[in-house]
């Protein structure tokens, strides 16, 4: 990676930023102190729609900058929360806002708390609304809270700092949290992972055993080379805690269930560099990860983050990368052939091929017409069964273009499928030889040899030992399966020499 300018945007007494992507306008989440009970809670300003994220500066001194919602004309004035709502478990803090674009629109993760740095659970704000920077709902108990030993730090739940993305490509919403506290003596947090289908209901909660110097992170999939990317801060020394925190790149073919499947670390952004500007020379937290959206720009990594100052300021920074050195991925194809009707109640093994040599996968439509196991599917019910393949990619090829076939599934068995021999002549040949003979069938299925029983030859597979002088009369068939028919026989005759 290479890194860009630096950027800061002016934002202060605030922390903990993401950005999201709603229609072509982006909006910045932050955590700030506004004017309620909770001594922070988020917060929403927005860039003019079609703006760059290399933009910056603010409003009013460039229109074009970041809008703090809510601001006056002069850019001052009280920035409403975005929801203002409060329960028990979050009333201190609503803090290191997430947010995300889901099937639902946009959804707001939170980490909320009640008693100081401990019982971190994770809330949602849903309904945000574009016009007023503003959401009417924040459900009232937490959608996540800690569950596993490790979860926990000194017997409080630590759940916190989640970065949660709705991902396409698995059709879930892929949550990254740190597990545990880095404010525990010794510090005991970890980065962890979950996922989910509905964005509240969240499973498969995996310890990804990061050392304590890591703390929070964020993560982005990188389209262009079909893997995913993160960006985490981490302490140069190792020991965590509160102490300055550089940010760090690692990339993953897939999301990583362990730290050693996050691979390639590259330092970003060292806070004690000697060329480190003043405000985030104590150290860079919460790091905010996207790829630009405009012509130029997609193949750009911005950055956001959460800076500390050696005089105890906090402010939003902003950097881009450009990729360096990083090999650019291959596409490839898949090659699915139609298939034949088939009868309720049947089963059939689908194949297709990927041009980069690497294992297809299948799917059905789930219209209840058809299931599939691996690559046998079985047909339930009478209509069409929609099967699609695919290819993910990997680190050298990119993900193929789906494929896929309709085959009608009919009540009585299908009428077979014709098919045909190619079985070309034979030279005549010396006493005593043995001849390897061959055969294809249009189906694809294996070529069977019997003799005409004259005594002249003799036959074991597709061997044939010529025994006598004259005519060796060789006939290959095809006998046919519930997909394709018997082929018509095909015959050649050997002369005997």
């Amino acid at each position: 990676m290479n890194n860009g300018t630096y950027g800061e945007n002016y934002l202060l007494a605030v922390s903990d930023p993401d950005i999201v992507l709603i229609g072509n306008q982006w909006w910045m989440i932050f955590a700030s102190g506004p004017a309620i009970p909770r001594a922070l809670a988020p917060v929403a300003a927005y860039l003019p729609p079609g703006a760059s994220l290399s933009t910056s500066t603010t409003y009013p001194s460039d229109p074009n900058g970041w809008h703090l919602v809510g601001a006056n004309s002069a850019g001052t004035g009280t920035v409403p929360p975005i929801s203002s709502s409060a329960s028990s478990w979050d009333a201190v803090a609503a803090e290191t806002p997430s947010a995300t674009v889901g099937p639902n629109g946009p959804m707001i993760y939170y980490s909320g708390h009640n008693t100081g740095q401990t019982n971190f659970e994770i809330g949602l704000i849903e309904g945000f609304n574009t016009s007023t920077g503003t959401a009417p709902t924040t459900l009232s108990t937490p959608v996540m809270v800690a569950q596993q030993p490790w979860e926990f730090s000194s017997g409080l739940g630590a759940i916190l700092e989640q970065s949660i993305r709705w991902e396409p490509q698995l059709n879930e919403y892929l949550m990254y949290y740190t597990a545990g506290a880095w404010w525990a003596s010794p510090p005991d947090n970890t980065l962890a992972q979950a996922t989910s289908t509905d964005g509240i209901n969240w499973t498969n909660r995996t310890k990804l055993d990061f050392p304590v110097s890591y703390y929070n992170q964020d993560f982005v999939y990188n389209t262009n080379r079909s893997r995913y990317e993160m960006v985490i801060s981490n302490d140069p020394t190792g020991a965590g805690g509160a102490n300055p925190r550089n940010l760090v790149w690692r990339e993953a073919a897939t999301p990583a269930v362990t730290m050693a499947n996050w691979v390639n670390e590259t330092t970003l952004l060292q806070y004690n560099a000697p060329n480190a500007a003043s405000w985030y020379n104590s150290g860079a937290l919460s790091p905010a990860v996207k790829y630009g959206n405009l012509p130029g720009e997609t193949n750009r990594i911005y950055v956001f983050f959460h800076a500390y100052s050696q005089a105890g300021d906090m402010t939003i920074g902003r950097f881009y990368c450009d990729p360096v050195g990083v090999p650019a991925v291959q596409p490839q194809t898949i090659t699915f052939n139609p298939i034949p009707a088939q009868g309720v109640g049947t089963t059939l093994t689908v194949s297709a091929t990927a041009s980069s040599g690497l294992p297809v996968a299948f799917s059905v439509v789930p219209n209840g017409n058809c299931s599939v196991s691996g690559s046998i599917v079985r047909f339930l019910n009478t209509g069409n069964c929609g099967v699609i393949a695919n290819q993910a990619g990997n680190g050298t090829y990119s993900a193929a273009p789906a494929v896929g076939q309709i085959i009608v599934v009919t009540n009585a068995p299908p009428k077979p499928t014709a098919q045909t021999i190619t079985f070309g002549p034979i030279s005549a040949q010396r006493l005593g030889t043995r001849v390897t003979v061959s055969a294809t069938a249009s189906s694809g299925l294996p070529v069977s040899f019997v003799l005409v029983p004259n005594g002249n030859c003799s036959i074991s597979g597709n061997v044939v030992t010529l025994l006598n002088r004259g005519n060796c009369g060789v006939i290959a068939t095809q006998a046919g399966n519930g997909t394709y028919a018997a082929a018509p026989a095909v015959g050649q005759i050997i002369v005997v020499n």
